[in-house]
């Protein structure tokens, strides 16, 4: 079926670190909830999702004159999506952009930059060298390890071990909980930690329990709190796992 892809309204302004964003005003196809405080939005990026080739690459989102907000791309990098990204996004304070975003209608303009970033440097830790890729993701940081796991960069299936920490309040706070079985099928064994639950974070379930693998032949990926990736850092390097090795999206 032929479809056309739009070319969104630009216009150029200087952010406050002086740097040039040229600003385009595009659409929200749809906006659902994804679980406590959190919403599920698809953007029509129109020609601007041309620059999505990477999971972990994110866009600024604007809603009139409020501040800009930085939101990874939670749906893989595909040509075929007809310019639809999805994006999830956290409620914050009354009238900040996040609340402005989660409040948003089906067809209302946002402003948004072009896709940004580098994503995951997955080519650093190739499956056929890395066996094990360890997956941390805490709240909304799921987004762009969503996109890395739905996308073809992983390479689950080639991998011996991969398993995805995901730390949220409960189970009412966990976006994308539905997809565990089909994360799984795709190679991906989904370990959540519950803060809730009383028995620690992310950091605390990974290190008591999950280090038994080979330091030298594991990668790992993570997004979230600063106090979780730092910490799990330094028990990954403490394994011997090797920095380089130790992927963010920024």
């Amino acid at each position: 079926m032929p479809f056309s892809i739009a070319f969104p309204t630009a216009r150029r302004v200087f952010a406050s670190w002086g740097q040039e964003i040229e600003w385009s005003n595009v659409k929200v196809s749809s906006n659902e909830a994804a679980a406590q405080d959190l919403k599920k939005l698809v953007i029509d990026l129109g020609s601007l999702a041309e620059g999505y080739k990477t999971a972990g690459q994110f866009v600024q989102i604007k809603v009139g004159d409020s501040k800009a907000g930085f939101f990874a791309i939670a749906s893989p990098p595909d040509s075929n999506n007809q310019g639809l990204v999805e994006v999830l996004i956290k409620d914050g304070p009354p009238d900040s952009t996040a609340n402005l975003l989660c409040n948003i209608s089906a067809g209302a303009e946002v402003s948004v930059s072009p896709v940004m970033g580098k994503g995951f440097r997955m080519e650093r830790a190739p499956a056929s060298d890395h066996p094990t890729c360890l997956l941390f993701a805490t709240g909304s940081g799921i987004s762009p390890i969503k996109a890395l796991i739905e996308s073809e960069e992983l390479q689950a299936h080639d991998r011996k071990d991969v398993r995805l920490y995901y730390g949220t309040r409960n189970t009412g706070a966990t976006a994308y909980s539905d997809l565990d079985d089909s994360w799984k099928a795709a190679g991906v064994d989904v370990v959540h930690v519950y803060s809730d639950d009383n028995k620690g974070y992310v950091q605390d379930v990974f290190s008591k329990g999950g280090t038994d693998f080979d330091a030298s032949k594991a990668c790992a990926v993570m997004v979230g709190h600063k106090e979780m990736c730092e910490a799990v850092t330094k028990v990954l390097e403490s394994q011997g796992v090797a920095k380089e090795h130790i992927l963010l999206n920024f």
